[in-house]
Parts: structure tokens; C-alpha cells; sequence
């Protein structure tokens, strides 16, 4: 144990540090060495809620995610998930209550939709994809994940999933533009939802010219394999069958013909 005023060095692999990737002026695989000075010691402090220890990792994996550090960032997000549980809209009040269990969900969804974007940036679309699910097993109506769903789907060109959620997402558009009506209408509104619907109808309009191109690009993909090579497959496997026609033909002509 150490007194307040003393000092130790703490040294740590590479691993337990910033391991093969590095970080700014720490090369990759460099070990690292503290030198430590207790300045204070102070009472235990209370214990830290999951909200906040969730929360914590959030923060870090942004960082993380702003650095072009995506595994490391996904660790974090992946750790705060953990510590949310099994939280999801209209699944019943955390042990804080109501307030407790929105801030919670938030945090939970926000976790979700950033490790979904952390795995699409590392090319892992179906990690991304997972993500996504588990963003809408939480909340059906999160647009930041159906948007998410329709570009990887299109991605993979599954354009069933890609159609489904992009219906989806123009349902919601319709039901918030006509809430933003009815409250522009009312003396009462002020409109602050505008700026929303109209950032929402953006992106609802970039996931439609996405799905377009993606169609577009399988009706190619698809004329250049049935037209294409399997076409031609096809058009050797007939001609080879019409020459086994005329050989068995040629030998039944004349059965006579073997007898002269």
C-alpha cells in the first residue's frame, strides 16, 4: 500500500496498453511507464450507477471513433451495452424509475446505432447488421437504425429487408409531418419539430436514391450472370445435346446399313 506522498512506476505490456494500433506519439506494440504519486486520499466515494459507468464508455468510444480508432471504439460501445441490460421501450421502468429507465434506453440506443457505424467503418457488415437489430429490438422506431437498415441491406443487396425498412421509415415521416401540421396549425405550437421532420425527410430521401441504385445495380449484376456467362453455359449445353440428337439419329437412319 502506498502513503499519501509517495510515489511508485507502473509499468504495462503493450497489450494492457495501447497495443499494436498505438495512439498519437505511442508507437504500436510500445510498452508504457508511469511514475505515480499518491497526492491525497480521500473517503470512498458512492458507487458508480450503470447509466453513468455506460454513459462513460459512450464518450470513450467517441473519442475513439473520432480518432479512426474503430476496434477500440467498439470495445467500449460493446462494454456500455453490457451494462445497460435488457432495457428497450415499453419493457417496464428500471429500479430508478421512469426517469432512470429513459435515460437508460437512450443511452442504450445511442450505443447501438454508434457500434453499428464503428463495425460498417471496419467493413464487418454483418457485425454492423447485429447492432442494428439490437437498436430495434429496443426500439422499433428508431430512424437512425432503420436508415442504417436499408443502407446495409442494400449493401448485400437483401433488398426485401432494404424495401421493409425503408417503408418503415417513411411511415414515421408521415406520422411526425403530420404532427408538425397539426402543431403549426395550433396556436399553441411553436414549431420546434420543423427542423426535425426536415432533416429526417432528407435522410429519408438519400435511403430512397440508395435503394434505387441498389436495384439498379442487381438488375446489372443479374443481366451480366443470366445473360452473360450463364447464358452461354447454357447455349454450349443445348448445342452439345442437339449434337447427341443427331449422333443417335445418324445410328438409327439405317439399321440395315451395318449389314451390307
Amino acid at each position: 500500500m502506498m502513503a499519501e506522498g509517495q510515489g511508485c512506476v507502473v509499468r504495462c505490456a503493450a497489450k494492457y496498453g495501447y497495443g499494436g494500433e498505438g495512439w498519437t506519439d505511442v508507437p504500436p506494440g510500445a510498452a508504457l511507464e508511469y511514475e505515480v504519486r499518491m497526492l491525497e486520499c480521500r473517503p470512498a466515494s458512492a458507487p458508480v450507477s450503470d447509466l453513468e459507468a455506460a454513459t462513460e464508455r459512450k464518450e470513450l468510444g467517441n473519442l475513439w471513433y473520432r480518432a479512426g480508432r474503430y476496434p477500440r471504439a467498439s470495445r467500449c460501445y460493446k462494454a456500455g451495452t453490457q451494462l445497460v441490460g435488457e432495457v428497450r421501450k415499453g419493457g417496464g421502468e428500471a429500479q430508478g424509475g421512469e426517469e432512470e429507465t429513459a435515460a437508460l434506453l437512450e443511452v442504450a440506443v445511442a450505443l447501438g446505432n454508434n457500434l453499428a457505424r464503428s463495425e460498417e467503418k471496419m467493413g464487418r457488415l454483418s457485425s454492423a447488421k447485429d447492432a442494428v437489430i439490437g437498436v430495434l429490438m429496443r426500439d422499433p422506431e428508431n430512424t437512425k437504425a432503420l436508415l442504417a437498415a436499408v443502407r446495409l441491406s442494400c449493401a448485400a443487396y437483401e433488398m426485401l429487408e432494404a424495401d421493409a425498412a425503408l417503408q418503415k421509415c417513411k411511415e414515421i415521416l408521415a406520422a411526425k409531418s403530420s404532427k408538425a401540421a397539426g402543431a403549426a396549425a395550433d396556436a399553441a405550437g411553436d414549431g420546434d419539430g420543423d427542423g426535425a421532420v426536415e432533416s429526417l425527410a432528407q435522410e429519408v430521401s438519400k435511403a430512397e436514391r440508395l435503394v434505387r441504385d441498389a436495384k439498379r445495380r442487381e438488375r446489372q449484376r443479374e443481366k451480366s450472370l443470366f445473360g452473360g456467362k450463364l447464358a452461354s453455359k447454357q447455349q454450349q449445353q443445348g448445342q452439345q445435346a442437339q449434337s447427341a440428337e443427331e449422333a443417335g439419329a445418324e445410328q438409327k437412319v439405317d439399321p440395315q446399313a451395318q449389314l451390307l
